[in-house]
C-alpha cells in the first residue's frame, strides 16, 4: 500500500490539464511513445511546456524515458498509476460515516 505522500504526488502530477492529456495519449494510444517528436507533432505543445510537463510525470513515477541513438520515447510505469488507483478505490469503497485519521 502506498503512503499518503506517494498517492497525493501521483494525482498532483495529473492535475495539470496538459499533463493528463500527455498520460492519456500514452495510455490509450501508446503508439504515440514511439518518441518525443510524435508526442510533439500530436499535441502541439511547445517543447519548454512539454518537457517540463514529461519531467513533472517522470518524477512522480508515472512515465519513463528512454534513450536511444539520440531519440527519447516515453512510456507509461503501469506499477506506480495502478496502485495509486487501487489506493484511491480502496478508500472510496469505504462506508460513510465517522473516521479516526491518524495523526
Amino acid at each position: 500500500m502506498q503512503n499518503d505522500k506517494t498517492i497525493a504526488k501521483h494525482f498532483a502530477a495529473l492535475s495539470h490539464p496538459r499533463r493528463a492529456m500527455l498520460f492519456r495519449l500514452l495510455a490509450v494510444r501508446p503508439e504515440l511513445g514511439a518518441s518525443q517528436k510524435t508526442l510533439l507533432a500530436a499535441t502541439s505543445i511547445p517543447y519548454a511546456s512539454f518537457a517540463h510537463h514529461m519531467k513533472r510525470l517522470q518524477s512522480a513515477g508515472l512515465i519513463r524515458a528512454r534513450h536511444r541513438k539520440g531519440q527519447v520515447s516515453y512510456d507509461i510505469s503501469p506499477d506506480e498509476f495502478a496502485e495509486a488507483l487501487r489506493t484511491a478505490l480502496r478508500l472510496s469503497e469505504r462506508p460513510p460515516g465517522p473516521r479516526r485519521v491518524a495523526a
